[in-house]
């Protein structure tokens, strides 16, 4: 599939693009995540092959229109604090990413091994297993071809917690 991205972009030109061969028209210069929206919708909707014969041109506001594709995996929120759980939930799902949570250290172990997610969030601070233990333990069962980011939730920013962090495997 064919891509244009001209410096700047004319309404009204998507059968005389579409005429032309092309899968998706979209002016730089690119905004947030647009492009990489954009092939992805391109991909999907020329899987495998590079065939024109459909109709739909993929532009700035179709992707917009149907809403961005989801970038790819899923995301495991853990926080014990319903709050913190649901805006940051909130903010992931925003990016188009599909989101599940739990609400400790353990149900994030537990989640974890499936190995559906391609972000862990974990709170480093939760009463059942604080997010420092629980991601050792992830990390201890997860297999070398397949690891999750993980990323801590705190609001210790310490040179000390860094390194507890980075040494946890986050």
């Amino acid at each position: 599939p064919l891509v244009l991205a001209p410096v700047s972009g004319v309404r009204g030109r998507a059968r005389e693009v579409r005429e032309a061969g092309y899968s998706a028209y979209i002016p730089r210069p690119f905004q947030g995540g647009e492009l990489l929206h954009c092939l992805q919708a391109v991909v999907s909707l020329h899987p495998g092959n590079s065939s024109t014969d459909d109709p739909r041109l993929i532009t700035r506001h179709s992707v917009v229109d149907q809403g961005s594709p989801a970038p790819g995996g899923r995301v495991l929120v853990a926080d014990d604090d319903p709050a913190s759980r649901q805006v940051t939930r909130l903010q992931i799902a925003r990016l188009g990413y599909p989101v599940d949570e739990v609400s400790g250290g353990v149900d994030a172990v537990t989640a974890a091994a499936t190995g559906a997610y391609q972000l862990i969030t974990i709170d480093c601070q939760m009463p059942d297993m604080d997010g420092l233990a629980a991601t050792t333990e992830i990390r201890r069962q997860e297999s070398a071809d397949r690891r999750a980011f993980i990323v801590a939730l705190t609001a210790d920013v310490s040179p000390e917690q860094r390194t507890r962090c980075r040494e946890a495997g986050m």
